[in-house]
Parts: structure tokens; sequence; C-alpha cells
């Protein structure tokens, strides 16, 4: 079975679909590429029971091979691909806030910024949701999973770099690192000293953090030693 294109609507966006099926009544190998067009987040992830939401718009090339099409031949699935999001946003949780939260060994820490920090950059810490400016995965299959080769996050107040794996099941992880833009992280200093010490070479605040869940239901956990 040869498929030049198959074009499926999901909600406002579009995913189009091409390959072919080998030895369809039997083995069922198939080779093929999907390309995903503006896929509404919100639209096509179940979140109504997650305390945070995810917006934004999907786009992304992938291939695939495997044998089969029941659920047990399709855990065999390989490929490859790259995934960006535009207008990205989680909903009532600000991961940076969170993130300096857990630098324990400086009590008080977000609550001297708030009060210190020009306001441009109090408002970074205060907002309730977290805003991503860009996401960009690039992403294999294999062993059931999407094994995620790198990770980067372009959000207001920060940047993430990392790696890690996500399940079918909506469950991830990512081992990241988490640096704070070099003007923003210069005001921090000037208002907690201690924040010094973790500044990299860049003079950005620095510091190797995981991210984990399932659906938007998300832990950040810094790596404080």
């Amino acid at each position: 079975i040869n498929i030049p294109q198959a074009i499926l609507k999901l909600g406002k966006g579009t995913i189009k679909l091409g390959g072919e099926v080998k030895d369809y009544l039997g083995a069922q190998n198939f080779d093929g590429e999907i390309a995903l067009d503006g896929l509404d987040l919100h639209e096509i992830l179940p979140q109504q029971e997650q305390p945070s939401k995810m917006y934004g718009l999907a786009y992304g090339k992938f291939t695939v091979k495997g044998a089969g099409f029941t659920p047990e031949s399709l855990a065999t699935m390989t490929g490859e691909g790259s995934l960006d999001v535009k207008e990205g946003k989680l909903s009532n949780i600000n991961i940076l806030q969170i993130a300096l939260s857990k630098i324990s060994m400086i009590p008080g820490l977000v609550e001297k910024l708030e009060s210190s920090l020009p306001e441009r950059y109090k408002e970074k810490l205060k907002q309730k949701d977290t805003i991503l400016n860009k996401v960009n995965l690039v992403t294999s299959i294999a062993d059931n999973k999407i094994l995620i080769q790198s990770a980067d996050i372009d959000a207001d107040g920060f940047l993430i770099d990392g790696k890690g794996e996500a399940g079918f099941d909506q469950t991830y992880r990512i081992d990241s690192s988490f640096t704070v833009p070099a003007d923003f992280s210069a005001s921090m200093v000037e208002v907690v000293e201690e924040l010094k010490y973790i500044l990299n070479d860049e003079n950005m605040i620095y510091m190797p953090l995981k991210i984990s869940g399932k659906g938007t239901n998300v832990q950040v956990l810094p790596d404080i030693g």
C-alpha cells in the first residue's frame, strides 16, 4: 500500500502522513513520515484533571518504521524527528520561582528577590504562569519510548538545555542545565550576594535541574549538591 499523502484535521491543526506498507496481509512492514502543523496542545492533550494546563502550537516532522499495527507490535516502532512549540505556556506554575525556592542554603531567597529586584524582574518571579518563548525537541523513538536527545527551552526568565525520555502514557523525565540570562542574574546577585557562587563562566546563574512528571503535573528538582 503506497500513501503519497494523507491529510488529517485535528482541532485547529493538521497532521500529514505519507509512506508505504509492505506485505500488508502478512508482516505489515511500514515506513513513513509524519508532519505536524499547528496542533493546539490545549485541544489534543487530556488535561482536565491536571493542576496546570499546557498551551501552544506544535510543529514537527518524524520518520517512523515498524511492523504490525496492534498495540503490542507498535511497541517495537522506531523513528526520529524534531518538535517545535510556539506560543507556549504552562498555566498555574512558575518554574523559575519553584527552582529558586529550592535553593535551601539561602533562606527566603525568593522573598528577598521579589521585594528588592527592579520591577521588570519582579514580574518574572510573581507571574502566575510560565511563558515558553521557544521549545525545540530533537527526538528518536525506541523501546516504546520517545528519547529526547536534546531539549532547548527558552522561557521568560530562564533557559533549559537537557535530554531525557518520555513515554506514550505522557510520563517524562528531563535532566537539564538551568540558567538565568546574564542581565537578570546580575540583578539577582546585587540583591542576594551569595548567588554569585552559582554563576557560570558566562555570568549566568546555573544549576543542574531535573524535570519530571505526567502530563502537566510537573516536578522541578534542582541538584543542590
